[in-house]
């Protein structure tokens, strides 16, 4: 038999789910995952004999108990192998700790009574198509949903047909935990005075600006939840915009004056709050799964020496910083 153990999704994320995964056969050709299969594994056992389904159901049950349900939210689209074979899925914004947690748990049980699986590192997402040809690069939005994940199955996968079946096995309902609401994740506060003012405390009596500016992306990064990608990009002699201090994935060294949205703060010496980075004409995409971004110009000497640059992966990043001088 072979096996699986998911984390068993509620509805309001399946039919997001499905809604990402329509918009997506008008860009992307692959082969599509049904929607009745979307699943979120954290366990795949492979063949297993039928006479060890009792002690694997038995594990669940031991693992699951007092186990509380998570509050998640789904989150941006990421993808697995080649670009013209890759996998495509959606990952999730909240309760990706837990959800490891409750890998972990598992697969350390699983170990314990003497079970192989599969021991790709655990990423939590739904697979949404397999084979899938990401050359042109260009993704739509997925659709954004939260939801309590209580319930984790053991399923039996049925490769013999035209397409996979998958059979439950046993399941384990999770003990009543955080509800995550009606689809509107919350995030933790940002003091923002606060982080002004250790700002303005790392530049009290520095006379180079580089260390000033990478302490600041570090903080940035600690103290703003729904930041992906924080740095900034500073005038040069040439007039561009060339790559400072930041954190985050490998970025665009250089941005024209005047083009994409740091250009454009840059010219206009205005912040620009952009809800969704693909409706910003000429927006520059160093990060495919970017979704919003705000940018502020910062001065020195009375005119713009660069701008500090915020990236999300969710659409509508709020919360713009106070304006540096």
């Amino acid at each position: 038999m072979r096996l699986f153990i998911a984390a068993e999704l509620p509805e309001s994320m399946r039919e997001a789910l499905e809604e990402t995964s329509a918009a997506l056969r008008d860009q992307v050709h692959g082969r599509y995952v049904a929607p009745d299969s979307f699943h979120l594994t954290l366990a795949f056992l492979g063949e297993v004999p039928a006479a060890d389904v009792t002690r694997i159901a038995a594990l669940l049950e031991e693992v699951c108990a007092g186990q509380p349900a998570i509050g998640a939210a789904l989150g941006p689209l990421g993808s697995f192998g080649r670009a013209r074979q890759a996998t495509l899925w959606q990952g999730f914004a909240r309760g990706v700790d837990e959800l490891a947690g409750l890998a972990g748990d598992l697969r350390e049980g699983l170990v314990d009574e003497g079970f192989a699986f599969d021991p790709t590192v655990f990423v939590p997402h739904v697979t949404l198509m397999r084979k899938a040809d990401l050359s042109r690069g260009e993704l739509p939005m997925p659709v954004v949903e939260a939801g309590t994940i209580d319930t984790v199955t053991l399923f039996r996968s049925d490769l013999s047909g035209s397409r996979p079946r998958y059979e439950a096995l046993h399941s384990v309902r999770l003990a009543p935990g955080e509800d995550a609401g009606d689809g509107e994740v919350v995030l933790p506060a940002v003091d923002y005075g606060l982080l002004a003012e250790q700002v303005v405390a790392f530049a009290e009596g520095e006379d180079l600006r580089l260390p000033v500016l990478a302490n600041t992306t570090a903080l940035i990064m600690e103290t703003m939840p729904d930041v992906s990608w924080a740095g900034f990009y500073l005038t040069t002699d040439r007039g561009d915009l060339a790559l400072g201090p930041f954190q985050g994935k490998v970025a665009c060294m250089h941005i024209p004056w005047g083009r994409g949205v740091c250009g454009t703060a840059a010219e206009q010496d205005e912040t620009q709050l952009v809800p969704d980075v693909h409706a910003f004409p000429g927006h520059i995409a160093c990060d495919s799964a970017s979704r919003s971004e705000v940018v502020v110009p910062i001065h020195e000497g009375g005119r713009v020496a660069g701008v500090l640059d915020l990236d999300s992966t969710s659409l509508a990043l709020e919360g713009v910083l106070p304006r540096l001088s």
